[in-house]
C-alpha cells in the first residue's frame, strides 16, 4: 500500500472516529475555503470534501447544503472554489480525486 493510500484511509478511519467533531471541523474547512486566495491551499481544502464525497456523497452534500459560510451555503463555497481553481490542481492523484469528487455529485 503506498504511503498516500494510507493516509487516505486513515483519513476516513478519522472521519468515523470525529464523530461529533466533523461537523464544526468541515464548517471550519469550509470557511476557510471561502475565503482563501493561494491555489495550493484551496486544492487541499476542496480535497477534504472530495475525498468525503467519494465516501459519502448524501451526507456531505446534505451538510454543505444546511451549512451557512458568510451570506451563501456551503455547497455553493466549495463548489465555486472548485470550478473556479480546479484548472490548477496538480499532483495525479489530485486531479483524478476532483474528477471523480465531480462524477458523484452529478449522479
Amino acid at each position: 500500500m503506498y504511503r498516500g493510500e494510507r493516509r487516505y484511509l486513515f483519513r476516513l478511519q478519522a472521519a468515523d472516529e470525529l464523530g461529533q467533531f466533523l461537523p464544526e471541523l468541515l464548517k471550519a474547512v469550509a470557511g476557510r475555503l471561502a475565503i482563501a486566495t493561494a491555489a495550493n491551499l484551496i486544492q487541499s481544502l476542496i480535497l477534504v470534501f472530495a475525498r468525503l464525497v467519494i465516501a459519502r456523497p448524501k451526507d456531505v452534500v446534505d451538510f454543505l447544503a444546511s451549512t451557512t459560510i458568510g451570506s451563501r451555503n456551503g455547497l455553493e463555497v466549495v463548489m465555486t472554489g472548485w470550478l473556479e481553481n480546479s484548472n490548477v490542481f496538480s499532483g495525479y492523484s489530485e486531479i483524478r480525486q476532483k474528477y471523480v469528487f465531480f462524477f458523484v455529485l452529478i449522479k
